[in-house]
């Protein structure tokens, strides 16, 4: 009898995993203040405690999925570079600024694997993306 709920278990449980992955996600889009609006998946809910500069912020626990969006103004930038003297490593524009991001992040985290930034128009203005695989306190991200 034992053996029999067992198996039971064991089949709704392969039979649950086999379907997991196949849904269609469904996207949400939000509006933050009058600055930008994003889709994320639907799956995810709002948080409040990732990051206190952040402009949005959403999570799922479960799946370990996080988005995280600060917004700053230029003027923030050329005072980080001004004040810490980087003037001939980072220019004022936006591959300065993808360039000192992605150089802080080397201190902190272990890169698996590590795209070159590329350039792309978003909602018309220019932006860079990265994708990157690494280990970040003991933890497996994705970025």
């Amino acid at each position: 009898m034992a053996r029999n709920i067992f198996i039971i278990i064991i089949s709704s449980l392969l039979l649950l995993s086999c379907g997991e992955g196949k849904e269609k996600t469904e996207t949400e889009t939000i509006k933050v203040k009058q600055l930008y609006t994003i889709e994320i998946p639907d799956f995810l809910s709002e948080a409040k405690n990732l990051n206190a500069e952040a402009s949005l912020q959403y999570q799922n626990l479960l799946r370990e999925v996080y988005i995280v969006v600060l917004d700053e103004p230029k003027t923030v930038l050329e005072k980080v570079i001004a004040d810490n003297e980087l003037e001939e490593y980072y220019s004022l524009d936006i591959d300065g600024y993808a360039n000192l991001l992605t150089d802080n992040m080397e201190s902190t985290i272990t890169f698996d694997s590590i795209a070159d930034l590329k350039p792309q128009k978003i909602n018309g203005l220019e932006a860079r993306t990265i994708n990157f695989t690494g280990m970040m306190e003991g933890v497996h991200i994705y970025w």
